[in-house]
């Protein structure tokens, strides 16, 4: 029996002109799931790492506190593009006579509101899943939910047997992850986005078999290195 586990990025700076930087919260996060691990002595056999630097900024903090094995840079392990989508789309949300278009709108007219962003947003995203609303130039939800599943069989293809594997990765693939292994739907799988813990971990456990390969979902968004104060979802 082999694992997989994936790592979500710690928090990252939501509001900010960058968002893909981790906030010093995000930094103690990982730096949390290194101590952790050293602490229960975890070995791992591969590690991959998404292309975000966000990713990268939580394996770093992670290995300064229990050195890992060189990454590989999976590009599939890249966050869906939801906020990107989300971005272009606004002045054409703020069209909406409903509730998203008047919160885009006041979004368009420069409020700077970090509570309305972000209920906006979170309602745009579980519309835009469900193919109800257009993703611009972006990589649409369908496609985003294909690639996460091409990554995860890569991984697996390349492991041996009895191996311990990490990947550094978003919130967004790790809800995708847990939809391919347990068939969900794309309304729930984007529930799922909404839930995960910064830093938080999901494991899955793979075999071969005669018949081929078989992998199913052991643990979802557990936080055992986590305190109270460092528990945060955005």
């Amino acid at each position: 029996m082999s694992e997989l586990i994936f790592v979500r990025h710690g928090q990252a700076s939501f509001g900010a002109d960058n968002y893909d930087q981790l906030s010093p919260l995000g930094e103690a996060q990982g730096a949390a799931l290194g101590r952790y691990w050293a602490e229960q002595g975890a070995t791992f056999d591969a590690v991959y790492v998404g292309p975000m630097q966000r990713h990268g900024q939580t394996l770093t903090a992670v290995h300064t506190h229990h050195p890992l094995p060189t990454p590989i840079c999976l590009p599939e392990l890249a966050e869906h593009q939801a906020m990107e989508a989300f971005q272009h789309t606004l002045p054409q949300l703020a069209q909406r006579p409903d509730e998203l278009g008047e919160m885009a709108g006041r979004l368009v007219g420069e409020e700077r509101n970090g509570r309305l962003r972000l209920k906006a947003f979170v309602q745009f995203c579980h519309m835009w899943a469900q193919g109800e609303l257009d993703s611009g130039p972006f990589e649409p939800w369908s496609a985003f939910r294909q690639r996460v599943a091409h990554g995860i069989d890569t991984m697996l293809a390349r492991a041996g047997n009895q191996q311990q594997i990490v990947a550094f990765t978003s919130g967004g693939v790790i809800a995708a992850a847990v939809g391919y292994a347990l068939s969900v739907d794309n309304a729930r799988t984007m529930q799922l986005n909404t839930a995960v813990y910064n830093g938080s971990l999901t494991t899955f456990r793979f075999t071969r078999r005669s018949d081929g390969l078989h992998w199913s979902l052991s643990q979802f968004n557990a936080i055992p290195h986590l305190a109270a104060a460092l528990q945060t979802y955005i």
